[in-house]
């Protein structure tokens, strides 16, 4: 039985070990993961009109990101695993509820202590709107370079 998981991402190196968490530690095959960022849409219409979420997400992504995810695909490459990244757009809880029945999510996988970083002024956190859901949340350590190498 196919499971889908919800991950949040900041497009990171870090938000990276998020998936691997999933990968490694779930006992279903196939396993499909949505990377989610979170951002309000434009308020204009000639915004609007030329708003892409493909492009934007190319925008958000780092070479070195794209790089790390391109070597964890490989990595996973015979594992019956399909990652995808979608952008959630919605204003409130009820949107974020829509958001997850129309991608089928059955459970999340978020950090512990990390936080994600923001990259625009109208991105913003999804996890308030996770922990409000009705999903099953596993809560992970992601390792930094600050926390690999503490002062």
């Amino acid at each position: 039985m196919k499971k889908t998981v919800l991950v949040p991402t900041d497009f990171s190196e870090p938000s990276l070990q998020l998936v691997e968490h999933v990968i490694s530690h779930s006992e279903s095959r196939p396993l499909d993961i949505v990377l989610t960022y979170c951002m309000s849409l434009p308020d204009s219409i000639s915004d609007l009109l030329f708003f892409s979420k493909i492009e934007t997400i190319r925008g958000l992504r780092s070479r070195d990101y794209v790089n790390a995810y391109r070597a964890m695909l490989r990595r996973h490459a015979d594992n019956e695993v399909s990652i995808r990244t979608d952008l959630f757009t919605g204003w409130n809880q009820a949107a974020f509820n829509n958001f997850l029945a129309g991608n089928q999510i059955d459970e999340a996988v978020i950090p512990k202590h990390y936080r994600l970083a923001l990259h625009r002024k109208d991105s913003f956190d999804p996890i308030p709107f996770i922990r409000k859901s009705k999903l099953k949340i596993t809560e992970v350590e992601i390792l930094t370079a600050a926390t690999a190498y503490p002062a």
